[in-house]
């Protein structure tokens, strides 16, 4: 999916809850997006780095080795990007 296209749809939003759109809030939706994409993003790859650092640390792969482990280093070192206000949101998942 195109950021615009995301942009474009959360402008909208804005538009039919008859919020005005200023340059402060389409540069504010825009930085929310931006660090959304960076979570994910990091979450991502910090994933495949703790996979392989696990791997070589251990020697071996099982299940939390291969799963738990980096899934649980990954999420927390993305969570600390997200803004606080989601933080716990995802903290959940």
């Amino acid at each position: 999916q195109h950021p615009l296209s995301l942009s474009s749809l959360v402008q909208v939003s804005h538009l039919l809850r008859g919020r005005i759109l200023d340059r402060d809030r389409i540069l504010s939706t825009l930085r929310n997006i931006l660090q959304s994409t960076l979570f994910l993003a990091f979450n991502g790859f910090s994933f495949i780095g703790a996979f392989c650092c696990s791997r070589n640390i251990l020697g071996h792969i099982n299940v939390f080795s291969s799963s738990f482990g980096p899934a649980w280093v990954a999420n927390f070192m993305s969570i600390l990007i997200e803004k606080p206000v989601r933080q716990t949101a995802l903290a959940l998942y």
